[in-house]
């Protein structure tokens, strides 16, 4: 039944599926050489293909959303993960499934390789599978025995199941071509595996191309901006069967099998949600207060019911958490210090108080415990990602691997970690690089990118905006993280907290404020110009530039958007209906405020007003929200240039676009804060149109 369906639903699609050339990606540096490892003594500047090319593992985000691409082998003595590296020239990806050992730095061994980058989906206001740029997590799996891993892989088609020997003996698929695995796990029988379909969201596709033969009818499936078809409602449910890995039959599940899924007997003392038992013992998360978002802590609920809260202020900012082997201590990581712009992990028995065990800025992500050691990938300001080994007995940390050795040759600009505290007394911090060769007394052009700056400083949230490379171009660059949400109310639930921070734009005065003051610090160090000034943004950052441009103290000469804009007529129409019943329920476009909503924050409502040149360079799922702003500007002669990426999402996956996103708004700086007319990367008729741009916004 399945299969038939796939069959149907790829029938049907074939005509609207566009011809891609496919050239196979160039994998000789999926695992860094050795003399890359040994490091060097010469050093050189960087350039936009070396962060390209970075090598990752697990998120390709800030780490907000803690799956673990780690998986331990049974005897603690192994580590599998999935490497990836992007080729902009193939525009694809190298995939590598790999096991290493944990003891000792030894050699990452490939047990499999090949394969298509697997993009994330998520259900968004009842659209189900909304499909997302951002990487899935491929999350490896040991078999009960050591001898093997399973692991999703996708070639062209849906993601399968794959099984590959952990000595790289061999791997192959053991789901069908036409199924989509999305999720799985090994029985409690040790030999079979467990895998969830959602063969209803196949027949559901399936019904809405046929639907399409007489067309589709207009309601509250659509999001218009995204595609011209209707998208599947949610609910749509996760089915289970098992699978012999050497047959490949399926089955349906156990009783008892079932339960494992569920994570064990339903306690009614126990909060639903996912939840860790040992030892009769059963901990989980939870909110430190009744707000919505506050941040989380554990509890620990003993066999007799008893309920220990780990309320220590250390406990505050959960984001993972696992038991130690006796049973009875638990490891967490949390987020901590101003802003929480740092990470610690900390050691907690039941009882009595946490003990601190590591503490770093930056990020710790996909935490998981080898013995009495916490496995992490982590990444600061000024280094790529390494995967490390952190004690909890001493805190000790060993780096297992550096996944980007090159870096260690390559000359980054100096950076300065900035923070403040804004009108409304949020704490909010941003990173200030300046050019490599700076000299004391020089006043550099600074370009503001957003909106997170956690971990490594690649190019921003949605990756677009090299900061580097902007820095070795001769550009101060100001990494602003947004401060947390603010709102005034209670907010006990989701709905009451979008009031609360879209009440008269209350949250985005918050951020700019914080903006507005950082760059006061940035000026305020003597080597920031402030009359040349540029500003990049995607998602919220798009939302804070728009708002900036007209709001903020401080004057911009150039703006770059990944993503763009909120405007009156345009905004709530290409969400489609569901997006117009979900905006009305709050009030829109007031939130709930007594003024005009569009006098301080529309761009095409206050296009006289701008005089700053745009460059735009919009996926196109995303780029019809532009076109009121930019037809706006266009009548009256402002500087808007955009671009159209094919395929893409809100976050953009492909590499050979990324590679020219990032070369683009090196030049678009270059030239408008710097006044270089001779374009390192841009085609010359870019920069032909870029001088008339210029001359017309001078008349």
């Amino acid at each position: 039944m399945v299969t038939g369906v796939a069959s149907l639903v790829a029938a049907l699609l074939a005509s609207t599926s566009p011809s891609v050339p496919v050239q196979q990606p160039n994998c000789s540096t999926l695992l860094p050489a050795a003399a890359d490892l040994e490091g060097s003594q010469v050093r050189r500047p960087i350039a936009t293909i070396d962060l390209a090319r970075l090598r990752d593992v697990g998120r390709s985000e800030d780490g907000l959303w803690d799956d673990s691409p780690f998986d331990v082998s049974p005897d603690g003595t192994h580590v599998a993960f999935q490497i990836r590296q992007a080729d902009p020239v193939a525009n694809s990806y190298c995939l590598g499934m790999v096991v290493m050992d944990v003891r000792a730095r030894g050699e990452p061994v490939v047990i499999d390789q090949g394969g298509q980058f697997l993009k994330g989906t998520m259900s968004i206001r009842g659209l189900a599978a909304f499909p997302l740029g951002t990487a899935k997590v491929i999350e490896p799996r040991w078999s009960p025995d050591g001898s093997a891993i399973a692991y999703l892989r996708s070639d062209d088609g849906p993601a399968r199941l794959w099984l590959a020997r952990a000595d790289g003996g061999g791997a192959r698929p053991l789901s069908p071509p036409t199924t989509e695995i999305v999720d799985f796990r090994w029985s409690t029988n040790g030999s079979d595996l467990l895998i969830a379909t959602r063969p209803s969201l196949a027949a559901a596709e399936a019904g809405i191309a046929l639907e399409g033969r007489s067309g589709f009818h207009f309601d509250n499936r659509f999001s218009p901006a995204v595609r011209a078809r209707p998208f599947v409602r949610e609910p749509i449910p996760t089915q289970w069967s098992a699978i012999d890995p050497v047959s490949g039959t399926q089955r349906p599940i156990t009783t008892e099998e079932n339960l494992a899924i569920s994570g064990g007997s339903i306690d009614p003392r126990l909060p639903t949600g996912p939840r860790l038992v040992s030892h009769g013992l059963a901990a989980w998360s939870a909110a430190s207060t009744e707000r919505y978002g506050s941040p989380r802590i554990l509890k620990v609920m003993d066999p007799g019911g008893e309920v220990k809260i780990c309320g220590d202020p250390s406990c505050i900012g959960l984001l993972t958490f696992g038991w130690m082997p006796d049973g009875k201590s638990l490891w967490y990581v949390r987020r901590a210090g101003w802003s929480a712009e740092d990470m610690s992990l900390h050691i907690w028995v039941p009882g009595e108080k946490p003990r601190l065990r590591y503490k770093a800025a930056g990020i710790l992500s996909g935490c998981t415990r080898a013995d009495v050691d916490i496995i992490c990938t982590q990444d600061s300001s000024s280094q790529p990602m390494q995967i490390v080994r952190i004690s909890t007995v001493d805190g000790h940390r060993t780096v297992l691997f550096d996944l980007n050795p090159e870096f260690r040759a390559i000359t980054l600009g100096p950076v300065q970690r900035l923070h403040a505290k804004n009108r409304y007394g949020i704490e909010s911090f941003a990173d200030l690089v300046l050019p490599p060769g700076h000299q004391p007394g020089q006043r550099h052009p600074l370009v503001v990118v957003q909106y997170q700056s956690r971990g490594f400083l690649r190019g921003g949230t949605g990756d677009e905006a090299p900061i580097f490379s902007l820095a070795a171009q001769g550009l101060a660059v100001l990494s602003f993280n947004r401060p947390k949400d603010y709102f005034e109310d209670s907010a006990g639930n989701w709905e009451a907290y979008l009031r609360a921070i879209l009440h008269d734009r209350i949250d985005r005065r918050s951020i700019l404020s914080s903006l507005d003051a950082l760059l006061d610090d940035a000026i305020g160090t003597g080597t920031v110009d402030p009359a040349h000034l540029g500003i990049w943004g995607l998602s919220d950052g798009a939302s804070t530039a728009q708002y900036a441009l007209l709001n903020s103290r401080h004057a911009f000469q150039a703006v770059s958007l990944a993503t763009c804009c909120e405007d009156p007529n345009t905004y709530e129409l290409l969400g489609g209906p569901v997006l117009q019943d979900w905006l009305s329920s709050f009030g829109y476009p007031s939130w709930g405020g007594a003024k005009d909503a569009w006098a301080d924050y529309s761009i095409a409502r206050n296009a006289a007003r701008i005089k700053v040149p745009f460059m735009l360079q919009l996926s196109d799922s995303e780029y019809m929200k532009s076109l009121e702003m930019a037809s706006a500007l266009r009548a009256l002669g402002r500087p808007v240039d955009m671009f159209v990426f094919p395929d893409e999402r809100h976050i953009k996956w492909q590499p050979a676009h990324r590679l020219a996103i990032y070369d683009r708004n090196v030049d678009w700086f270059r030239f408008w804060l710097l006044d270089a007319n001779d374009a390192r990367s841009a085609k010359p008729d870019e920069m032909a149109r870029w001088m008339t741009l210029k001359a017309a916004l001078a008349q």
